[in-house]
């Protein structure tokens, strides 16, 4: 939309949906760009450039402006300053390269324009969940019927990484399914949300209640049964 002499507003929204083969959720490093925003079984509305141009001219010879993708047909001033505020990727003004451009139409690693696993390395210490892992993971505790949580999602104990392990701990009192909070880290996850009355059960046993799980003899179980006499080999469980 031309807005006065020299000024110019861009508005570029996008509603995408989508979801890989068997459920896959993303790759290391997107192979294409449309792939890496459609990761979700639901559509998701995006204002992907939203901005003001200004263009000082500042005389002399004028060129032709075609009309064509975030550009409005007309004439401006070959010698010029331009300013442009708003939302909208470097790509748009800055690069001329005419091969490998489009995120849309070559298939390339397409990590350079989002999180490629080189943007987490392995030794650095991941403090907490974002957004849309708490938004996933809440859906599939919403729709299981049991679920079992063993460990915080972060450090917790520190305010500014706390949301995600407080979203979890919300999402499993809101459930109408058994739920199970196992583990001491959890357990007083639980209790800083003020949810321990919220959940099926509560176990201090982390570790324990996995290895249970698994079928595994646990020792202290083991002991009684093995000094229990023989009338009362088994121990209830």
């Amino acid at each position: 939309m031309r807005l006065w002499q020299g000024g110019e507003f861009y508005f570029d929204p996008e509603l995408a949906q989508g979801f890989g083969l068997n459920g896959t959720l993303g790759l290391a490093g997107f192979s294409n760009g449309e792939a890496q925003k459609a990761g979700a079984p639901f559509p998701k509305y995006r204002p992907q450039r939203y901005y003001i141009r200004q263009t000082f001219g500042l005389g002399g010879e004028q060129e032709d402006v075609a009309d064509a993708a975030n550009q409005l047909p007309g004439k401006r001033d070959i010698d010029r300053v331009t300013v442009v505020v708003g939302r909208f990727a470097v790509g748009d003004f800055f690069d001329g390269n005419s091969y490998a451009k489009d995120p849309r139409a070559d298939f390339m690693n397409w990590a350079m324009w989002s999180s490629g696993a080189y943007d987490f390395p392995a030794d650095l210490l991941g403090v907490d969940i974002g957004p849309e892992t708490i938004d996933l993971f809440a859906k599939e505790i919403a729709a299981a019927r049991t679920v079992l949580w063993n460990g915080p999602m972060g450090i917790f104990e520190v305010d500014a990484f706390s949301r995600g392990t407080m979203a979890i701990a919300r999402a499993l009192a809101d459930s109408s399914g058994t739920t199970v909070v196992g583990g001491g880290d959890s357990v007083a996850a639980l209790a800083r949300a003020g949810l321990q009355g919220a959940v099926t059960h509560v176990s201090t046993g982390g570790g324990a209640s996995l290895e249970f799980l698994e079928g595994r003899r646990l020792p202290g179980l083991a002991a009684l049964e093995d000094a229990a006499p023989a009338e009362h080999a088994e121990v209830p469980r």
